[in-house]
């Protein structure tokens, strides 16, 4: 069978470099068209309406309405099979809009407000996003002994256990594995305690 290659992968093949652009919510509209099966030649930005800017590394321009591109060079081509390949390139010059980095020089992505094919014809948003701390040691000790609470409660509310293990009684007997040893694995729950 022969590879089916996407427009992208034949540009990256002919140039040996491409583009990134990151597509706002506000350019969904030109996303779509940019995606049309234009023939070979055609002036897909201009038929979206946007404004192709000059790039400065690699042969391509970039969307000068995008809040963030990615200017890239072709590093190697990987073939999955008969019908996929993944093309890795380097990036060799970003740019950012203004008010879409901060004074940290974090990238912000509630200004992005960025949009992303997942599949198919299925898009998704970054609304979503959210801060997750990362633990300190500490913290995570006492994430993982409360997930054990849990579970000797869900085991003792199943009825699969008749006693309450040390991790609800504080009174845990030390084993191989440590004061912290997991409940399912303490000798609470072993067989004799379960009822059938």
């Amino acid at each position: 069978m022969a590879r089916r290659r996407t427009r992208r992968a034949r540009n990256d093949r002919e140039t040996l470099a491409f583009t990134v652009n990151v597509v706002p919510n506000a350019l969904v509209a030109g996303m779509n068209v940019c995606a049309v099966p234009f023939p070979a030649g055609a002036d897909e930005l201009a038929e979206a309406g946007l404004t192709a800017r000059p790039d400065e590394k690699a042969p391509c321009p970039w969307i000068g309405e995008a809040p963030a591109a990615f200017e890239c060079c072709h590093h190697t081509t990987l073939g999955i099979g008969n019908s996929r390949e993944i093309i890795l390139d380097e990036v060799v010059y970003a740019h950012f809009r203004a008010d879409a980095v901060n004074e940290r020089r974090h990238v912000d992505p509630a200004t992005l407000d960025a949009v992303d094919r997942i599949g198919g014809q299925g898009d998704a948003t970054t609304h979503d996003y959210f801060d997750l701390p990362t633990l300190s040691v500490d913290d995570g000790k006492a994430a993982r002994a409360a997930r054990m609470r849990a579970t000797c409660r869900r085991m003792i509310a199943k009825k699969r256990c008749r006693v309450p293990c040390g991790m609800l009684t504080g009174r845990q007997r030390p084993s191989a594995e440590g004061p912290a040893a997991h409940p399912l694995r303490s000798t609470h729950h072993s067989a004799r305690n379960r009822t059938v």
